[in-house]
């Protein structure tokens, strides 16, 4: 069995291969989120990289930590994660971002998983689908989050999808639709 560990380590890859292919001329190009462009995303998940790998370590961090960074600080990012998971985790963890709800490891790493493959897609588009046990993995942590979001919600809201498969299907409930381009309504 595929543990989460193993999963998110597996998102994170995707994640590095995506910024591997990016260039200097893709970075002011829009993402699939609204009002962000390329390099605003992946500073966003360099940020959220920081982040994690300070709630990892210390069961906990400053909403500050989860801050967007440069782009070209990635690498330092995905160490600093990956150091802190294979380090000496913290059984629970506070993550600010979401609640000031604790979280066992395994469901920090779920969480991360699912901000990782979604944001590889908001860059590439329906170029990236992950593997099936990690979008088996998004589709589960998006079933749990609320659909009767409020206006001021991390995700938009639900979108009917058209193709009713598991990747898709979470992508819609994430607020975000293939169908058409630059237009999910994610604030984050």
């Amino acid at each position: 069995m595929t543990t989460f560990t193993e999963l998110h380590r597996r998102a994170l890859t995707d994640a590095d291969d995506m910024i591997d292919a990016l260039t200097s001329a893709m970075m002011p190009n829009a993402s699939r989120c609204v009002g962000w462009t390329i390099e605003d995303l992946v500073c966003h998940m360099v940020g959220q990289n920081f982040g994690f790998a300070d709630a990892i370590a210390d069961g906990d961090a400053d909403r500050s930590a989860y801050r967007p960074r440069s782009h070209t600080l990635w690498d330092e990012s995905r160490i600093a994660l990956t150091t802190a998971i294979d380090g000496d985790p913290a059984g629970e963890v506070r993550l600010v971002e979401i609640t000031d709800e604790v979280f066992p490891l395994d469901a920090v790493l779920a969480i991360h998983t699912l901000d990782l493959a979604v944001h590889v897609w908001d860059a590439l588009g329906d170029a990236y689908r992950p593997s099936p046990d990690i979008v088996e993995l998004v589709l589960a942590q998006a079933e749990r989050i609320p659909t009767d979001r409020g206006a001021d919600a991390v995700f938009g809201p639900v979108r009917d999808v058209v193709d009713g498969d598991a990747w898709h299907r979470a992508l819609g409930l994430l607020g975000r639709s293939s169908q058409t381009s630059g237009s999910s309504p994610l604030v984050e």
